[in-house]
């Protein structure tokens, strides 16, 4: 309702009269307050907010954040020692399973091998 009596209102400034007021102008009336408008509200926010940052900014209250980091371990240990303790009490467990991966990559390519030879005597 605003924006018709804006778009009227204005017309009427400009000394046009109301029946040259077309669908396109008046669209093109509405749009052209709506930004106007829209911008004129977003810098009066901006203007009446920089008072409260510099007051902000200043004070003794305001704390700047950091980042804080975190060298704690997930399952709640105390750090690096913990991961060390890990590696080096599952350095064994993974010794024995890196030996069962390379029984099982040799008969692996032992049967590659076997089904090559019977392609082969297809051919």
């Amino acid at each position: 309702m605003f924006i018709v009596v804006a778009v009227l209102f204005l017309w009427k400034n400009l000394g046009l009269y109301f029946e040259m007021l077309s669908t396109v102008l008046y669209i093109q009336m509405s749009t052209l307050i709506l930004v106007i408008l829209s911008v004129g509200l977003a810098w009066v926010k901006l203007l009446m907010s920089v008072p409260n940052f510099f007051t902000q900014l200043f004070s003794e209250e305001y704390i700047i954040p950091q980042e804080i980091i975190d060298t704690t371990d997930k399952t709640g240990g105390s750090g690096e020692n913990d991961w060390e303790y890990q590696y080096d009490h599952n350095d064994q467990d993974d010794l024995y399973n890196l030996n069962d991966l390379d029984d099982l990559g040799s008969q692996d390519e032992q049967d590659d091998l076997d089904d090559l030879g019977d392609l082969e005597g297809l051919g």
